[in-house]
């Protein structure tokens, strides 16, 4: 493995396959329906929390990991014979995790090195930074370098989406500037930017392929872009919005599905662009 080894959470909407690939350690978040907890894509894959959400009269709550599953994270990489850690948590006004992190790190100082970094998003606006220092850790960078290389990434990255129903939000408390929406022009299709754990209203269009439209068009506003990723929640329409977004970076992007962080509040339908603005 790499001198440096990459840790996130499950925040991050990365799929197991992927993160296996690039070698990342995904700490998972706690889902709960009803009475029964469930670990994020261990206990619960994402087609199955999709499938609760739609068969449950209420919405799932989540919990951040303790900082015992980061500790063992970390540990685990130091067994391995990592010579560092650098953890990349999701926003850390959204959730306590970044907190459990930075608790397991002190706990561990003594073992081995461990730089938790706030990447100030979630989903796949997350999993691009997460991307970019496991890139940079396969290349033998100093753990100084990673981390310098996933905060310009995490300054640099961007999540747009749009929505198919606004219920979600409004259910989940999370609507903040959308508010005005709800009840009257529920017709209307919202475009909207996730940042700094609030949801941004962009614009609204009558059809949901203006929407997609509008979502791209808001992605290849940002300038030249390094990478682009296509994070849904079950959307019909995701493969029309994956060939579209090949055309805005270079590399081919990848897709992820919403989880629980974030699917709790978009609702089913939903699609997402993340991507990396260049330097």
């Amino acid at each position: 493995m790499a001198s440096v080894a990459i840790v996130t959470d499950s925040g991050c909407d990365l799929d197991g396959q992927t993160a296996k690939e690039l070698g990342v350690r995904v700490v998972p978040l706690h889902i709960r329906f009803d009475s029964k907890d469930f670990l994020d894509q261990v206990e619960l894959s994402r087609e199955e929390f999709w499938a609760r959400c739609e068969a449950s009269s209420q919405l799932p709550s989540t919990a951040a990991p303790s900082s015992g599953a980061f500790e063992e994270a970390f540990r685990s990489a130091a067994d391995e014979g990592a010579s560092g850690v650098l953890c990349i948590t999701l926003a850390s006004a959204l959730s306590a995790t970044h907190q459990a992190a930075l608790v397991a790190a002190r706990a561990v100082q003594e073992e081995i090195e461990v730089v938790v970094l706030d990447s100030g998003s979630v989903s796949l606006a997350q999993g691009l930074c997460v991307l970019e220092a496991a890139e940079a850790a396969r290349s033998d960078a100093p753990l100084g370098e990673i981390e310098r290389t996933a905060r310009s990434a995490a300054e640099r990255c961007r999540l747009f989406g749009t929505l198919s129903t606004l219920d979600y939000l409004r259910r989940g408390g999370r609507i903040g500037p959308v508010k005005a929406l709800v009840g009257q022009v529920l017709a209307f299709k919202p475009i909207i930017e996730l940042r700094g754990g609030e949801v941004k209203l962009l614009g609204r269009t009558r059809t949901r392929k203006r929407a997609i439209q509008a979502t791209l068009e808001a992605a290849a506003g940002c300038g030249k872009l390094e990478r682009v990723a296509i994070v849904h929640s079950g959307a019909a329409d995701w493969e029309d919005v994956l060939a579209a977004a090949r055309e805005l970076a270079p590399t081919n992007p990848i897709v992820a599905i919403f989880g629980p962080t974030i699917g709790t509040h978009v609702g089913p339908g939903a699609i997402g662009i993340a991507a990396l603005v260049s330097d």
